[in-house]
């Protein structure tokens, strides 16, 4: 689970009393002497980072989770109307996207409204983990160096974790909200365009401007 990458967690609580020490901790197993990714070693117990704790005088819980959970989108490949491929390289002794640095003036990537893309996300280094965050619209995962991503990774998602020498495959449909974005809300209004990042979510790699600005254009367009 990379930084900023979410998922939704159902935990039963119902075993738990507080006269049998009721507490669920959960804890970071995973092995990280640096940034650039874990190295697959477990911990134990590894690092706590939230803890539950089950109390007497607690009021009933109506809640229930569903038979069926919300759909799936529908991911039609007839629908593409064009395919980009974005490289994450350091380069001059940063991290770049496409061998640039990012430039908020400068959009790298437009698209029109109500359109679907396939975006190929390629890491160029053999020893850095880069979680991709994409802004504004939330993406599947076609492929992962070819394969089939694994069950966990077939969801909506916004944040992709692209290991060592990886290539993934996303379905990108860009729904007709242009006029919001990163920049002063009067600026895109003016304009009619949505400015939105997609940038790597390792915080060092960030700053150092793996990062890029792609826009949605007016809905006349």
């Amino acid at each position: 689970m990379a930084p900023a990458e979410r998922f939704d967690v159902v935990i039963d609580f119902r075993a738990l009393t507080p006269d049998g020490g009721g507490q669920i901790t959960l804890f970071n197993r995973a092995e990280q002497r640096d940034g650039r990714e874990p190295t697959g070693d477990l911990l134990s117990p590894g690092h706590a980072v939230l803890r539950f704790i089950v109390e007497s005088g607690t009021p009933p819980d109506p809640s229930r989770v569903p038979a069926t959970l919300r759909p799936q989108v529908p991911v039609n490949l007839s629908d593409v109307v064009r395919t980009r491929t974005f490289l994450f390289n350091r380069s001059n002794g940063a991290w770049q996207i496409n061998n640039q640095f990012f430039d908020p003036r400068r959009s790298r990537a437009q698209v029109a409204p109500n359109t679907a893309e396939i975006w190929v996300l390629r890491n160029l280094d053999d020893g850095w983990q880069h979680p991709i965050h994409n802004h504004f619209e939330e993406f599947h995962i076609l492929s992962r160096n070819g394969k089939v991503p694994p069950m966990w990774e077939r969801g909506r998602k916004d944040v992709v974790i692209l290991g060592p020498l990886e290539e993934v495959r996303l379905f990108m449909r860009f729904r007709d909200f242009p006029q919001a974005g990163f920049v002063h809300p009067e600026a895109a209004r003016q304009e009619n365009i949505g400015r939105y990042p997609m940038h790597c979510h390792n915080l060092t790699h960030e700053d150092h401007a793996m990062m890029l600005r792609w826009d949605v254009l007016p809905r006349e367009v």
